[in-house]
Order: structure tokens, then sequence, then C-alpha cells
């Protein structure tokens, strides 16, 4: 086996490893970004509550 072989096994095993525990330790929560927490969503629950006639959908 050569240096560059060897290299490059080791290489990619750091970074198998490095992908699979960082994987289990960094968890991202993107519901933050949801459409139900944007100021459009908002600004439109807040005309449903009011029931105002720039109502995007309208209840009756």
């Amino acid at each position: 086996m050569d240096l560059s072989v060897a290299l490059i096994i080791a290489a990619s095993f750091a970074i198998l490893c490095t992908f699979h525990i960082g994987k289990r330790i960094l968890t991202i929560d993107f519901s933050e970004y949801s459409s139900k927490n944007s100021k459009k969503a908002k600004l439109e629950r807040l005309l449903v509550k009011k029931g105002t006639p720039l109502d995007l959908n309208p209840k009756s």
C-alpha cells in the first residue's frame, strides 16, 4: 500500500467519522423558518381573528 493510498483512506475515514459525529451532535431545527412564523402568516392570522374585510379567507 502506497503512502498516497493510505492517506486517502485515512482522510475518507476522518471525513466519515466527522460527518457521523456532527450529525449526532447537531440537530438543526428549521421550524422557526416555516410559514407559520413568518410576518405575512402572522398578519394573516391576526386579520382572520379580527374578521376584517381584508381577510384572505373569510369564514362566512
